[in-house]
Protein backbone atom coordinates (compact mmCIF):
# COMPACT_ATOMS: atom_id res chain seq x y z
CA UNK A 1 0.00 0.00 0.00
CA UNK A 2 1.24 3.71 -0.47
CA UNK A 3 2.05 5.23 2.68
CA UNK A 4 0.68 8.49 1.16
CA UNK A 5 -2.63 6.75 0.52
CA UNK A 6 -4.78 7.16 3.84
CA UNK A 7 -7.25 3.92 3.84
CA UNK A 8 -8.32 5.29 7.09
CA UNK A 9 -8.32 7.71 9.52
CA UNK A 10 -8.40 7.29 12.99
CA UNK A 11 -9.54 10.82 14.85
CA UNK A 12 -12.10 11.36 17.60
CA UNK A 13 -11.69 8.42 20.89
CA UNK A 14 -8.26 6.75 19.56
CA UNK A 15 -4.80 7.07 19.95
CA UNK A 16 -1.66 5.13 19.50
CA UNK A 17 -0.25 3.72 23.15
CA UNK A 18 2.05 0.81 23.87
CA UNK A 19 -0.18 -2.22 24.76
CA UNK A 20 2.59 -5.06 24.38
CA UNK A 21 6.41 -4.37 23.92
CA UNK A 22 6.51 -7.75 21.28
CA UNK A 23 3.66 -5.68 19.16
CA UNK A 24 4.96 -2.58 19.18
CA UNK A 25 2.14 -0.02 18.62
CA UNK A 26 -1.78 -0.08 18.31
CA UNK A 27 -4.82 1.93 18.61
CA UNK A 28 -6.58 1.90 21.44
CA UNK A 29 -10.67 2.35 21.79
CA UNK A 30 -11.11 4.12 25.13
CA UNK A 31 -14.55 5.84 25.46
CA UNK A 32 -18.40 5.07 24.83
CA UNK A 33 -18.46 6.51 21.15
CA UNK A 34 -15.39 6.89 19.05
CA UNK A 35 -15.28 7.16 15.17
CA UNK A 36 -12.57 6.80 12.52
CA UNK A 37 -12.82 7.80 8.54
CA UNK A 38 -12.78 5.30 5.57
CA UNK A 39 -12.06 5.41 2.39
CA UNK A 40 -15.16 3.46 1.07
CA UNK A 41 -14.14 3.60 -2.68
CA UNK A 42 -12.19 0.88 -2.17
CA UNK A 43 -12.33 -0.48 0.90
CA UNK A 44 -15.34 -3.40 0.39
CA UNK A 45 -14.63 -4.85 4.15
CA UNK A 46 -12.71 -4.61 7.83
CA UNK A 47 -10.95 -7.37 9.96
CA UNK A 48 -9.85 -5.91 13.66
CA UNK A 49 -7.74 -8.05 15.76
CA UNK A 50 -9.18 -6.80 19.01
CA UNK A 51 -8.20 -7.95 22.87
CA UNK A 52 -10.52 -6.34 25.83
CA UNK A 53 -8.80 -4.50 28.50
CA UNK A 54 -9.17 -5.39 31.85
CA UNK A 55 -12.77 -3.47 31.96
CA UNK A 56 -13.81 -4.91 28.74
CA UNK A 57 -16.75 -3.85 27.01
CA UNK A 58 -19.54 -6.69 26.54
CA UNK A 59 -20.64 -5.56 23.17
CA UNK A 60 -19.54 -3.27 20.22
CA UNK A 61 -21.68 -2.11 17.77
CA UNK A 62 -19.98 -0.16 14.34
CA UNK A 63 -22.29 1.89 12.48
CA UNK A 64 -21.20 3.18 9.17
CA UNK A 65 -22.31 6.76 7.84
CA UNK A 66 -22.15 8.44 4.25
CA UNK A 67 -21.01 11.82 3.67
CA UNK A 68 -23.85 13.40 5.33
CA UNK A 69 -23.60 11.37 8.08
CA UNK A 70 -27.09 9.32 7.39
CA UNK A 71 -26.50 5.65 8.81
CA UNK A 72 -26.30 3.09 6.10
CA UNK A 73 -25.66 -0.46 8.31
CA UNK A 74 -25.08 -1.15 12.09
CA UNK A 75 -23.50 -4.54 12.91
CA UNK A 76 -23.09 -5.56 16.36
CA UNK A 77 -20.32 -7.69 17.85
CA UNK A 78 -19.83 -9.25 21.11
CA UNK A 79 -16.18 -9.50 22.82
CA UNK A 80 -14.68 -11.99 24.91
CA UNK A 81 -12.20 -12.58 27.43
CA UNK A 82 -9.04 -13.77 25.01
CA UNK A 83 -8.18 -12.26 21.38
CA UNK A 84 -11.11 -12.48 18.68
CA UNK A 85 -11.48 -11.27 14.99
CA UNK A 86 -14.63 -8.94 14.20
CA UNK A 87 -15.38 -8.78 10.35
CA UNK A 88 -17.46 -6.28 9.37
CA UNK A 89 -18.67 -5.61 5.43
CA UNK A 90 -18.46 -1.84 4.66
CA UNK A 91 -21.53 -0.73 2.70
CA UNK A 92 -20.79 1.65 -0.67
CA UNK A 93 -20.51 5.22 0.18
CA UNK A 94 -19.67 5.25 3.21
CA UNK A 95 -17.25 7.26 4.64
CA UNK A 96 -17.21 7.00 8.45
CA UNK A 97 -17.97 4.40 10.93
CA UNK A 98 -19.17 5.07 14.45
CA UNK A 99 -17.98 2.53 16.86
CA UNK A 100 -19.95 2.33 20.48
CA UNK A 101 -19.94 0.48 23.39
CA UNK A 102 -22.75 0.52 25.87
CA UNK A 103 -20.70 -0.84 28.51
CA UNK A 104 -19.76 1.39 31.80
CA UNK A 105 -18.19 0.22 34.53
CA UNK A 106 -17.58 2.61 37.85
CA UNK A 107 -14.13 2.14 40.04
CA UNK A 108 -13.16 3.74 43.53
CA UNK A 109 -9.90 4.49 43.72
CA UNK A 110 -8.21 5.51 47.37
CA UNK A 111 -7.27 8.65 46.20
CA UNK A 112 -9.61 11.56 49.09
CA UNK A 113 -12.79 11.08 48.54
CA UNK A 114 -12.66 11.20 44.53
CA UNK A 115 -14.83 8.80 42.10
CA UNK A 116 -12.38 8.12 39.37
CA UNK A 117 -14.35 6.37 36.50
CA UNK A 118 -12.89 4.26 34.30
CA UNK A 119 -14.72 3.04 31.00
CA UNK A 120 -14.15 -0.31 29.42
CA UNK A 121 -11.11 -0.58 26.92
CA UNK A 122 -10.65 -2.41 23.80
CA UNK A 123 -7.39 -2.40 22.39
CA UNK A 124 -6.77 -2.77 18.75
CA UNK A 125 -3.84 -4.47 17.67
CA UNK A 126 -4.30 -5.01 14.02
CA UNK A 127 -6.45 -4.09 11.25
CA UNK A 128 -6.78 -5.50 7.58
CA UNK A 129 -8.75 -3.66 4.54
CA UNK A 130 -9.98 -5.87 1.73
CA UNK A 131 -9.60 -3.81 -1.58
CA UNK A 132 -12.27 -5.97 -4.17
CA UNK A 133 -9.98 -9.56 -4.24
CA UNK A 134 -7.23 -7.88 -2.36
CA UNK A 135 -6.39 -7.77 1.29
CA UNK A 136 -3.79 -5.22 2.92
CA UNK A 137 -3.10 -5.28 6.37
CA UNK A 138 -2.23 -2.15 7.75
CA UNK A 139 0.54 -1.55 9.77
CA UNK A 140 -0.28 0.65 12.60
CA UNK A 141 2.65 2.84 12.68
CA UNK A 142 2.02 3.38 9.26
CA UNK A 143 -1.61 4.99 9.53
CA UNK A 144 -2.28 8.62 10.42
CA UNK A 145 0.08 9.70 13.41
CA UNK A 146 -1.45 12.22 15.89
CA UNK A 147 1.62 13.83 16.79
CA UNK A 148 2.38 17.38 15.40
CA UNK A 149 5.55 17.83 16.49
CA UNK A 150 7.70 20.49 14.79
CA UNK A 151 11.09 18.82 15.99
CA UNK A 152 12.09 15.47 16.60
CA UNK A 153 12.02 14.90 20.46
CA UNK A 154 12.73 12.31 22.16
CA UNK A 155 9.77 11.69 24.63
CA UNK A 156 11.53 10.08 28.36
CA UNK A 157 9.61 7.63 30.02
CA UNK A 158 7.88 8.91 33.39
CA UNK A 159 9.14 12.56 32.90
CA UNK A 160 6.65 15.54 33.91
CA UNK A 161 7.22 18.05 31.53
CA UNK A 162 5.99 21.64 33.23
CA UNK A 163 4.66 24.31 30.92
CA UNK A 164 4.84 27.57 31.76
CA UNK A 165 3.16 30.40 28.81
CA UNK A 166 4.00 34.27 29.54
CA UNK A 167 2.89 36.83 27.56
CA UNK A 168 3.75 40.51 27.61
CA UNK A 169 4.34 42.65 30.52
CA UNK A 170 3.72 39.63 33.00
CA UNK A 171 4.89 39.46 36.56
CA UNK A 172 8.45 38.19 36.30
CA UNK A 173 8.76 37.77 40.13
CA UNK A 174 5.61 35.31 40.32
CA UNK A 175 7.09 33.21 37.76
CA UNK A 176 10.23 32.56 39.16
CA UNK A 177 8.68 31.50 42.42
CA UNK A 178 6.52 29.22 40.67
CA UNK A 179 9.29 27.83 38.68
CA UNK A 180 11.03 27.42 42.29
CA UNK A 181 7.66 25.59 43.21
CA UNK A 182 8.23 23.37 40.41
CA UNK A 183 11.67 22.50 40.88
CA UNK A 184 10.89 21.96 44.60
CA UNK A 185 8.62 18.76 43.56
CA UNK A 186 9.66 15.43 45.20
CA UNK A 187 9.42 11.39 43.86
CA UNK A 188 9.19 12.80 39.92
CA UNK A 189 11.44 13.27 37.12
CA UNK A 190 10.50 16.93 35.80
CA UNK A 191 11.62 19.08 33.48
CA UNK A 192 10.44 22.63 33.11
CA UNK A 193 9.62 24.91 29.46
CA UNK A 194 8.97 28.06 29.82
CA UNK A 195 7.54 29.82 26.34
CA UNK A 196 7.27 33.53 26.19
CA UNK A 197 5.29 35.70 23.83
CA UNK A 198 5.65 39.07 23.50
CA UNK A 199 7.69 42.17 22.22
CA UNK A 200 11.44 41.18 23.02
CA UNK A 201 12.39 38.23 25.32
CA UNK A 202 12.35 39.58 29.20
CA UNK A 203 13.53 36.43 30.14
CA UNK A 204 16.74 35.82 28.46
CA UNK A 205 19.64 35.97 31.16
CA UNK A 206 16.68 35.36 34.11
CA UNK A 207 16.20 31.53 33.99
CA UNK A 208 18.66 28.77 34.92
CA UNK A 209 20.23 27.10 32.10
CA UNK A 210 18.23 23.28 32.41
CA UNK A 211 15.31 25.17 32.11
CA UNK A 212 13.89 24.77 28.49
CA UNK A 213 13.29 28.64 26.94
CA UNK A 214 11.71 29.64 23.59
CA UNK A 215 10.65 33.25 23.06
CA UNK A 216 8.53 34.67 20.23
CA UNK A 217 8.00 37.52 18.90
CA UNK A 218 4.36 39.46 18.95
CA UNK A 219 3.53 42.98 18.79
CA UNK A 220 1.34 44.47 21.73
CA UNK A 221 -1.88 46.68 20.17
CA UNK A 222 -2.65 49.53 22.02
CA UNK A 223 -5.08 49.11 25.00
CA UNK A 224 -5.97 45.97 24.02
CA UNK A 225 -2.91 42.11 24.03
CA UNK A 226 -3.19 40.44 20.99
CA UNK A 227 -0.60 37.40 22.47
CA UNK A 228 -1.82 33.91 21.10
CA UNK A 229 -2.03 31.73 24.33
CA UNK A 230 -3.13 28.60 22.34
CA UNK A 231 0.31 29.12 20.35
CA UNK A 232 1.95 29.64 22.82
CA UNK A 233 1.59 26.27 25.41
CA UNK A 234 1.44 24.34 21.72
CA UNK A 235 5.35 25.54 20.96
CA UNK A 236 6.26 24.62 24.98
CA UNK A 237 4.73 20.95 24.39
CA UNK A 238 6.30 20.49 20.99
CA UNK A 239 9.52 21.26 22.94
CA UNK A 240 9.03 19.07 25.29
CA UNK A 241 10.30 15.80 26.23
CA UNK A 242 8.22 14.29 28.98
CA UNK A 243 5.91 10.99 29.12
CA UNK A 244 3.82 13.57 30.68
CA UNK A 245 2.69 16.92 30.13
CA UNK A 246 1.81 19.35 33.27
CA UNK A 247 0.28 23.10 31.56
CA UNK A 248 0.58 25.28 34.47
CA UNK A 249 0.36 28.82 34.38
CA UNK A 250 2.71 31.62 35.48
CA UNK A 251 1.57 32.77 38.90
CA UNK A 252 0.53 29.27 40.48
CA UNK A 253 2.43 27.22 42.95
CA UNK A 254 2.02 23.89 43.69
CA UNK A 255 1.18 23.59 48.38
CA UNK A 256 2.37 20.18 48.43
CA UNK A 257 5.86 18.56 46.96
CA UNK A 258 4.30 15.44 46.77
CA UNK A 259 1.68 17.26 44.24
CA UNK A 260 3.00 15.78 40.40
CA UNK A 261 4.10 12.21 41.71
CA UNK A 262 0.65 11.53 43.61
CA UNK A 263 -0.93 12.95 40.53
CA UNK A 264 1.07 10.67 37.72
CA UNK A 265 0.56 7.57 40.07
CA UNK A 266 -3.57 8.19 39.28
CA UNK A 267 -3.05 8.23 35.52
CA UNK A 268 -0.44 5.02 35.90
CA UNK A 269 -3.45 3.20 37.42
CA UNK A 270 -5.77 4.89 34.40
CA UNK A 271 -4.37 4.83 31.24
CA UNK A 272 -7.23 6.65 29.45
CA UNK A 273 -7.75 9.21 32.29
CA UNK A 274 -6.06 13.13 32.50
CA UNK A 275 -6.57 15.59 35.62
CA UNK A 276 -7.58 18.79 35.36
CA UNK A 277 -8.69 21.80 37.76
CA UNK A 278 -6.85 21.21 40.76
CA UNK A 279 -8.32 23.18 43.93
CA UNK A 280 -6.86 26.71 44.06
CA UNK A 281 -5.91 29.11 46.97
CA UNK A 282 -5.47 32.72 46.36
CA UNK A 283 -2.41 34.58 48.04
CA UNK A 284 -3.68 38.30 48.40
CA UNK A 285 -1.62 41.17 46.74
CA UNK A 286 -0.41 43.00 49.68
CA UNK A 287 1.05 39.42 50.67
CA UNK A 288 3.40 39.14 47.87
CA UNK A 289 6.78 40.71 48.79
CA UNK A 290 6.54 39.35 52.67
CA UNK A 291 6.08 35.66 51.25
CA UNK A 292 8.99 36.78 48.39
CA UNK A 293 11.16 37.58 51.44
CA UNK A 294 10.39 34.32 52.80
CA UNK A 295 11.38 32.53 49.99
CA UNK A 296 14.19 33.81 49.45
CA UNK A 297 15.32 33.10 53.58
CA UNK A 298 13.79 30.05 54.21
CA UNK A 299 12.89 28.60 51.05
CA UNK A 300 10.08 28.29 48.80
CA UNK A 301 8.91 24.83 50.57
CA UNK A 302 9.19 26.47 54.33
CA UNK A 303 7.40 29.49 53.39
CA UNK A 304 4.45 27.88 51.62
CA UNK A 305 4.27 25.37 55.19
CA UNK A 306 4.11 28.63 56.79
CA UNK A 307 0.77 29.67 55.28
CA UNK A 308 -2.30 30.86 57.44
CA UNK A 309 -4.61 28.14 55.72
CA UNK A 310 -7.67 28.97 57.94
CA UNK A 311 -10.35 30.75 55.44
CA UNK A 312 -10.36 27.95 52.92
CA UNK A 313 -10.29 29.81 49.78
CA UNK A 314 -6.64 31.73 51.05
CA UNK A 315 -3.22 31.46 51.49
CA UNK A 316 -1.90 34.75 53.72
CA UNK A 317 1.32 35.29 55.30
CA UNK A 318 -0.45 36.82 58.38
CA UNK A 319 -3.32 36.74 60.86
CA UNK A 320 -5.69 39.47 59.54
CA UNK A 321 -9.25 38.65 59.25
CA UNK A 322 -10.31 38.50 55.58
CA UNK A 323 -14.01 38.80 54.35
CA UNK A 324 -14.54 37.04 51.37
CA UNK A 325 -17.70 36.86 49.59
CA UNK A 326 -18.28 33.46 47.48
CA UNK A 327 -20.18 32.88 44.54
CA UNK A 328 -21.85 29.77 43.21
CA UNK A 329 -23.02 28.94 39.82
CA UNK A 330 -23.51 25.68 37.91
CA UNK A 331 -21.63 25.64 34.44
CA UNK A 332 -22.61 22.99 32.20
CA UNK A 333 -23.13 20.53 35.09
CA UNK A 334 -19.98 21.67 36.99
CA UNK A 335 -19.83 23.47 40.60
CA UNK A 336 -18.41 26.84 39.81
CA UNK A 337 -17.38 28.41 42.77
CA UNK A 338 -15.75 31.79 42.50
CA UNK A 339 -14.20 34.41 45.24
CA UNK A 340 -13.92 38.35 45.81
CA UNK A 341 -12.93 40.67 48.64
CA UNK A 342 -15.22 42.71 50.13
CA UNK A 343 -14.09 45.62 49.12
CA UNK A 344 -13.99 44.18 45.63
CA UNK A 345 -17.71 43.11 45.77
CA UNK A 346 -18.71 46.68 47.06
CA UNK A 347 -17.26 48.31 43.58
CA UNK A 348 -18.70 45.66 41.84
CA UNK A 349 -22.08 46.11 42.62
CA UNK A 350 -22.15 50.02 42.48
CA UNK A 351 -20.44 49.81 39.03
CA UNK A 352 -22.74 48.60 36.48
CA UNK A 353 -20.06 48.45 33.82
CA UNK A 354 -18.28 45.89 35.50
CA UNK A 355 -20.75 43.30 35.23
CA UNK A 356 -19.22 42.85 31.46
CA UNK A 357 -16.32 42.46 32.74
CA UNK A 358 -17.12 40.83 36.26
CA UNK A 359 -13.42 38.25 35.49
CA UNK A 360 -11.83 41.66 36.94
CA UNK A 361 -13.67 41.35 39.85
CA UNK A 362 -14.02 37.44 40.41
CA UNK A 363 -11.17 34.98 41.48
CA UNK A 364 -11.69 31.04 40.27
CA UNK A 365 -11.47 28.51 43.35
CA UNK A 366 -9.94 25.76 41.04
CA UNK A 367 -7.18 26.40 38.53
CA UNK A 368 -8.42 26.01 34.85
CA UNK A 369 -5.13 26.54 33.16
CA UNK A 370 -3.96 22.99 35.50
CA UNK A 371 -4.05 20.08 33.10
CA UNK A 372 -1.90 16.88 33.74
CA UNK A 373 -2.28 14.20 30.76
CA UNK A 374 -0.07 12.09 28.82
CA UNK A 375 1.56 13.58 25.07
CA UNK A 376 0.25 11.53 23.40
CA UNK A 377 -3.30 12.29 24.72
CA UNK A 378 -2.52 16.01 24.09
CA UNK A 379 -1.54 15.47 20.22
CA UNK A 380 -4.11 13.49 19.50
CA UNK A 381 -6.54 16.20 20.11
CA UNK A 382 -4.56 18.72 18.47
CA UNK A 383 -3.45 20.29 21.57
CA UNK A 384 -4.47 23.75 22.48
CA UNK A 385 -6.84 25.64 20.16
CA UNK A 386 -5.03 28.61 18.41
CA UNK A 387 -7.63 30.63 17.17
CA UNK A 388 -7.87 32.82 20.90
CA UNK A 389 -6.25 35.70 21.66
CA UNK A 390 -5.43 37.39 24.65
CA UNK A 391 -7.32 35.76 27.73
CA UNK A 392 -10.34 33.21 27.97
CA UNK A 393 -11.46 30.02 26.37
CA UNK A 394 -7.86 28.38 25.69
CA UNK A 395 -7.92 25.84 28.66
CA UNK A 396 -11.58 25.62 28.53
CA UNK A 397 -11.92 24.47 25.08
CA UNK A 398 -9.12 21.95 25.62
CA UNK A 399 -10.91 20.39 28.51
CA UNK A 400 -14.08 20.29 26.32
CA UNK A 401 -11.92 18.61 23.77
CA UNK A 402 -10.45 16.08 26.48
CA UNK A 403 -13.52 15.11 27.86
CA UNK A 404 -15.45 14.03 24.69
CA UNK A 405 -12.28 11.89 24.02
CA UNK A 406 -11.16 10.51 27.14
CA UNK A 407 -11.56 9.69 30.70
CA UNK A 408 -11.36 13.62 31.85
CA UNK A 409 -11.90 14.03 35.44
CA UNK A 410 -11.13 16.66 37.85
CA UNK A 411 -8.22 16.15 40.89
CA UNK A 412 -9.36 15.41 43.67
CA UNK A 413 -10.18 17.99 46.04
CA UNK A 414 -7.98 18.00 48.62
CA UNK A 415 -5.40 19.92 50.27
CA UNK A 416 -2.73 17.04 49.13
CA UNK A 417 -3.42 18.60 45.15
CA UNK A 418 -4.04 22.50 46.05
CA UNK A 419 -2.18 25.03 43.94
CA UNK A 420 -1.81 28.64 44.95
CA UNK A 421 -2.19 31.58 42.77
CA UNK A 422 -0.34 34.39 43.10
CA UNK A 423 -2.91 37.24 42.77
CA UNK A 424 -2.67 40.42 40.80
CA UNK A 425 -3.84 43.15 38.87
CA UNK A 426 -5.70 41.08 36.04
CA UNK A 427 -4.55 44.24 33.24
CA UNK A 428 -5.32 41.77 30.50
CA UNK A 429 -8.87 40.98 30.64
CA UNK A 430 -10.99 42.97 28.06
CA UNK A 431 -14.35 42.79 27.71
CA UNK A 432 -14.61 42.62 24.26
CA UNK A 433 -11.79 40.43 23.44
CA UNK A 434 -13.46 37.76 26.08
CA UNK A 435 -16.49 37.82 24.14
CA UNK A 436 -14.85 36.92 20.82
CA UNK A 437 -13.17 34.23 22.06
CA UNK A 438 -16.68 32.93 23.69
CA UNK A 439 -18.01 32.82 20.16
CA UNK A 440 -15.20 31.34 18.84
CA UNK A 441 -16.23 28.37 21.76
CA UNK A 442 -19.72 28.70 21.11
CA UNK A 443 -19.25 27.75 17.29
CA UNK A 444 -16.80 25.31 17.91
CA UNK A 445 -18.52 23.09 20.42
CA UNK A 446 -21.63 23.31 17.67
CA UNK A 447 -19.53 21.85 15.16
CA UNK A 448 -18.56 18.80 17.20
CA UNK A 449 -15.38 17.59 18.84
CA UNK A 450 -14.01 16.07 15.97
CA UNK A 451 -14.57 19.21 13.37
CA UNK A 452 -12.41 20.68 16.47
CA UNK A 453 -9.57 18.67 16.50
CA UNK A 454 -9.59 18.36 12.62
CA UNK A 455 -9.29 22.44 12.84
CA UNK A 456 -6.67 22.18 15.69
CA UNK A 457 -4.65 19.67 13.62
CA UNK A 458 -4.70 21.27 9.86
CA UNK A 459 -3.56 24.56 11.52
CA UNK A 460 -0.87 23.48 13.61
CA UNK A 461 0.35 21.81 10.81
CA UNK A 462 0.19 25.10 8.37
CA UNK A 463 1.83 26.79 10.74
CA UNK A 464 4.84 24.10 11.57
CA UNK A 465 4.96 24.28 7.17
CA UNK A 466 5.40 28.10 6.99
CA UNK A 467 8.07 27.83 9.84
CA UNK A 468 9.89 25.42 8.07
CA UNK A 469 9.76 27.76 4.29
CA UNK A 470 9.86 30.84 6.43
CA UNK A 471 13.90 31.80 5.50
CA UNK A 472 16.09 31.32 8.46
CA UNK A 473 17.63 34.89 10.21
Amino acid sequence: MDKKEKLIFFGEGWYPTEYNPETGYCFTWNKDKSSFLINSDRITGLEFTVKSGLLRPISVTFTFLDGANKALSSEKHEIGDDECIIKITVPRGARRCMVENYTFVPAMMAHGSVDIRTLGIMFVRSIKVSCGNKKIELQLNETEKFSEAQKEITTKRGLVSVIFPVYGNFYTDRLLLAIASARAQKGVDIEIVVSEQGESPKLKDKLDPSIKYLFKKRDHKKGEGDFNPGETRNDAVTNASGEFIYTNDADAIFMNEHFLEKSREILNQNHDMVLHRPPMRKLPIENLEEFKKGAEKNGIQATIASLNLRNEFLATTDDKKRDVRVSIANSEGDLRVRTTSMEEFERYIADPSLKANDHVIWSESMHYGGNLMRREQFESIGGYCEQYVNWGCEDTDLQWKLKNTFNLQFFPKIEEFTVIHLDHEKRYVVAETVDRNEGIFTRRRQGGTYQAIKEDKERRRSRTTLSENSPSC
